[in-house]
């Protein structure tokens, strides 16, 4: 359920949320937009704290989360929180967004996306499985990071990546736990 005039309110999501872990659903997956009349959510992460205070099996991640318009060890320490808030139940559902208006919001160029996607990814998933690290790419540059806490998961939270084209699909193959 989205939020807008003519959708459910937050306090009724959070309600589908738990009659959807009482009837047997074993995820919730919450999207990503900013700027959208048709209610997409621009906070998934506090929608997700919040979800993961009312239930206790249900899985929960975002599709997707947009992630070329975060800085990657904001997205790594965010998603570590919510990992512990939900006791190791956090998904991170990430995938390119490719709305210009969004890109332009946050400064990004889109045509950096794909790559800096990539390394976005690479970084995460270090600063999950890493007490410190280094990283140098192209748009990234870390010297001796570590972050806290650390995830509830091991070796980390799954990351799933958002693929609808051919070129998606085998970037979702290369750096994925899994596809969305």
């Amino acid at each position: 359920a989205w939020l807008c005039r003519d959708k459910p309110s937050m306090k009724e999501v959070l309600r589908e949320a738990e009659l959807a872990e009482a009837v047997g659903f074993d995820s919730v997956f919450v999207p990503e937009h900013h700027m959208m009349p048709d209610g997409y959510l621009p906070a998934p992460a506090v929608l997700l704290a919040a979800i993961a205070s009312r239930t206790k099996k249900i899985r929960l991640g975002t599709s997707i989360l947009q992630l070329p318009e975060w800085d990657a060890i904001h997205i790594a320490e965010e998603w570590a929180v919510l990992d512990n808030i939900s006791r190791g139940r956090s998904i991170l559902g990430v995938g390119l967004g490719l709305v210009e208006p969004e890109f332009k919001l946050f400064g990004r160029n889109i045509k950096d996306a794909a790559p800096l996607f990539n390394e976005q990814v690479q970084v995460i998933r270090q600063a999950w499985s890493q007490n410190q690290f280094s990283y140098s790419g192209k748009f990234h540059h870390y010297e001796n990071v570590g972050i806290t806490p650390r995830p509830v998961q091991k070796p980390h939270p799954p990351i799933w990546i958002g693929a609808m084209s051919e070129p998606a699909l085998k970037r979702a193959a290369r750096l994925g736990d899994g596809w969305i």
